[in-house]
């Protein structure tokens, strides 16, 4: 298959190859970078790796929501104990079980965002205690 040199730096600015010049001074890539021009292998990559920052992206907005929905769950129980003029561990224990619920019930209507079939986003009560190991250090 024939193509144009139009066409073959259209590739390469699109891939963000650099074109150089051989030693005729004629416009010119690297062997590695023809050879993944030709073989295609250049363009999946820079499209998988488009397609993965898009899902990373996806996975930071999913999980910065069920962190907003735990807070507002547990903050809005706890305060409503302590208006009741219950001590704060029992409005503690009440705001943390209220959490749990909104995130079991965050998590059902709105799953994971996946790649490849696989959820990459973070644990809910592994990022608890990544936060809490890092307010200690």
């Amino acid at each position: 298959m024939k193509t144009t040199v139009a066409a073959v730096r259209g590739e390469c600015a699109q891939l963000q190859m650099f074109i150089g010049v051989d030693w005729a001074g004629r416009p010119a890539v690297a062997e590695e970078d023809a050879a993944g021009l030709v073989s295609g292998s250049t363009r999946r990559e820079v499209d998988q790796r488009a397609e993965w920052m898009a899902h990373l992206r996806l996975t930071e907005e999913w999980e910065a929501e069920r962190e907003r929905v735990r807070r507002e769950a547990a903050q809005t129980a706890r305060f409503d104990v302590l208006r009741r003029g219950v001590g704060e561990p029992a409005a503690q224990s009440v705001g943390h079980d209220a959490a749990a619920a909104a995130v079991e019930q965050f998590e059902k209507k709105n799953p994971a965002p996946t790649y490849g079939g696989n959820a990459t986003a973070r644990n809910w009560v592994f990022g608890v205690v990544d936060k809490m190991r890092s307010a200690v250090t």
